[in-house]
């Protein structure tokens, strides 16, 4: 059986804009740096002008 965690926030706070990446863990930092490569190839190959 698959367990799927879902993400939460408590009440009565907001989710920020920005953060600070001096207190991410390595996990997170290698998380986003592959989120941005795959943005970066995915917009290359279908990208088209007209």
């Amino acid at each position: 059986m698959e367990v799927k965690e879902i993400w939460t926030s408590q009440k009565g706070t907001t989710i920020p804009k920005t953060f600070n990446q001096a207190l991410m863990t390595p996990k997170g930092k290698s998380w986003i740096k592959n989120m941005v490569e795959c943005k970066r190839i995915w917009k290359k190959e279908y990208y088209f002008p007209i």
